[in-house]
């Protein structure tokens, strides 16, 4: 069996700092560690923006801070631009889920969503 690298992106549109960020960012560095590429999409005001950039992980800053259609089509044209570059979407909140889930139902080819089972 062989092993291939995976690209994830993980949309983000808390501009808080809580615990949840802090493992996103967490599990972003080890899937960097496993040979894999994490990439961030957050509003570029969020605190995990700067944290991300501080732990030289790939971050994309988008205006996903509101929830309306003007966010949802920024993502969808991200995901357009880099259709070959994301292989899988990661999204534990609810919003996010829903905006990962409805983006890629505008474009051609579409990715698999991971949404993990909620923190205990």
């Amino acid at each position: 069996m062989s092993w291939r690298a995976l690209s994830l992106v993980h949309p983000e549109s808390s501009c808080g700092w809580v615990g949840h960020e802090i493992r996103i960012l967490t599990e972003m560095e080890g899937m960097v560690r496993r040979g894999h590429r994490a990439t961030l999409v957050c509003p570029a005001e969020a605190r995990i923006h700067d944290a991300a950039l501080a732990r030289e992980l790939d971050v994309v800053a988008l205006p996903t801070a509101r929830k309306n259609l003007q966010r949802l089509l920024a993502l969808a044209i991200l995901l357009l631009r880099h259709r070959r570059r994301f292989d899988i979407h990661t999204t534990p909140r609810s919003t996010d889920s829903r905006l990962t889930a409805l983006a890629p139902s505008l474009l051609p080819r579409t990715h698999p969503l991971l949404r993990p089972p909620p923190s205990s």
